[in-house]
């Protein structure tokens, strides 16, 4: 059997905003139910960030989106087309890396903007700051624990028809 002692509590995150779970013990000794020194499960929650699909830095709307973004602190991750068939999860977590990797064949081409984990109040502030910056991103979502689990490809194939329905209804 194995016993692990963890010194530092994780707190818990708002109802609905974790995917991470931590151990944290109370107490030193052996784990009984109920007892000092009991494990309990924490979760912790994820970081705000956003995640950026075919935006590079060095384009007009990687700049204008980058910007906006950058004056309401959410910071952001670099996606490529290399990505394209890892989860959404691996992708927030930060891996894996596509250094050198070629494009994934039929990888999605637009731009895409993920929000992930950010705060109602940050969200709304970043939708504004990038309305104002005139950051043409027609896909943008918020990640939630369903598309997590998705495929970056899997989940733009999915906003792109949902987008096309939206501009059809509008038309």
């Amino acid at each position: 059997m194995l016993y692990v002692q963890i010194n530092q509590s994780i707190p818990l995150p708002p109802k609905g905003k974790a995917d991470i779970i931590g151990i944290e013990t109370h107490g030193a000794g052996i784990h009984r139910p109920g007892k000092r020194g009991a494990m309990k499960a924490h979760v912790q929650k994820q970081a705000p960030l956003a995640l950026l699909y075919n935006l590079a830095a060095d384009t007009q709307a990687g700049a204008a989106v980058r910007g906006a973004l950058a004056r309401c602190g959410v910071p952001v991750r670099d996606i490529l087309p290399a990505q394209a068939d890892c989860t959404v999860a691996a992708l927030e977590a930060g891996g894996p890396s596509a250094n050198g990797a070629p494009a994934a064949q039929d990888a999605p081409a637009g731009p895409a903007l993920l929000f992930s984990s950010l705060p109602e109040a940050t969200l709304n502030a970043a939708l504004a700051a990038l309305r104002e910056a005139g950051a043409p991103v027609a896909l943008k979502a918020v990640v939630t624990p369903t598309s997590r689990t998705w495929t970056l490809r899997a989940l733009l194939e999915e906003l792109s028809r949902e987008h096309a329905l939206m501009q059809g209804r509008s038309s």
